[in-house]
This record gives structure tokens, C-alpha cells and sequence, in this order.
């Protein structure tokens, strides 16, 4: 898939409704933004959780779904470090491993500010098709 193919699928969707942007992406690494909006804060005003985890979801799976192959997440570990401010946050997903049925991505979320506000790992299976 190239990078206009994605770019192509944020303009739809779920990508758009979250307002992301693929900054890089290449064979080894996935940089994707998101622009935070009124939608993507909690009820205390600060960025959601949930916006957070989408980010992480979509870089990771972008990433791996980067190559011939269809894959899907299988489960998510996130370690939430530091409250998400500011108008936008980058995630960079790198592969810790990439098997021939599971494939193990590092994913790490920044804010404007370049501190580091979310760690995780997604697991992710190929499917046969989708």
C-alpha cells in the first residue's frame, strides 16, 4: 500500500473523524499525528484515554498492514505515563518483531511538547483476507 493510499484511506472515516495524518511511514516505521478537537477530550478536559489508545491502534496497524499482508489486532498493552496536553500528539510504531503470523509492534505517543505520554505493544494476526 503507498503512502497516497493511505493518505487516501484517512480522508474517510474513522481517520478523519479523529483528524489523523501519516507524517512518515516506511517498511520499519509508522509516524502518524493526530490533531486533538473538542471530541477527543474527557469530561475533566483533558485528552481521552480512548483518543489515545485509537492513535496507538492506528499507527501500529498501519505499520504492519504495510505490506502485502492483512493483519488485525489481536490484543493491546498501554502504560498511560503523563496527562496528553496541547493541540496535537504523534505516535511512532516500530516493529519489535515481525513473524509470519504475529507480529509485535512498539508504539510510542508524544504531545506538542515532544513529552512522552503513552507506551505500548500491539500484537497484531495475519488474516487470510478481510
Amino acid at each position: 500500500m503507498t503512502s497516497d493510499n493511505m493518505n487516501e484511506m484517512l480522508s474517510m472515516g474513522y481517520f478523519k473523524a479523529n483528524n489523523y495524518k501519516i507524517n512518515m511511514i516506511n517498511k520499519e516505521e509508522c509516524i502518524l499525528e493526530g490533531k486533538v478537537s473538542e471530541s477527543s477530550m474527557n469530561f475533566l478536559g483533558i485528552i481521552h484515554g480512548g483518543y489515545i489508545f485509537g492513535l496507538i491502534d492506528t499507527a501500529a496497524g498501519m505499520l504492519v498492514n504495510n505490506f502485502d499482508d492483512k493483519a488485525v489486532t489481536t490484543s493491546t498493552f498501554v502504560d498511560y505515563i503523563k496527562k496528553a496536553t496541547g493541540n496535537k500528539l504523534v505516535a511512532s510504531a516500530k516493529f519489535i518483531k515481525k513473524g509470519r503470523h504475529i507480529s509485535n509492534i512498539d508504539v510510542d505517543v508524544f504531545d506538542e511538547n515532544n513529552n512522552l505520554i503513552a507506551k505500548a505493544i500491539v500484537n497484531f494476526m495475519k488474516v487470510e483476507s478481510v
